[in-house]
């Protein structure tokens, strides 16, 4: 596996075969790991929790679960929803 620091703090995994992206950590948000899904081949069998990022998500693809929705990165619990 390869990795780089992309900005401060924020160290980027890649796969040493391909260079296929496969996670991101950042020293300000220690509690989550950025997996890159696509990569994934089934169900990874993990909670989730909420939907960042969503101003980016393609107009096709719809929220259909209850979950906190954060326009950009985790801020914290909001407020509402």
């Amino acid at each position: 596996m390869l990795s780089y620091e992309s900005r401060p703090g924020k160290q980027r995994f890649y796969c040493s075969n391909c260079f296929s992206p496969i996670y991101v950590t950042t020293n300000n948000e220690t509690e989550f790991l950025r997996v890159r899904t696509g990569l994934l081949d089934g169900d990874p069998q993990v909670e989730v929790t909420g939907h960042m990022w969503v101003c980016e998500k393609p107009s096709w693809v719809v929220i259909e679960d209850d979950k906190p929705v954060y326009m950009g990165n985790y801020v914290g619990p909001p407020d509402s929803l």
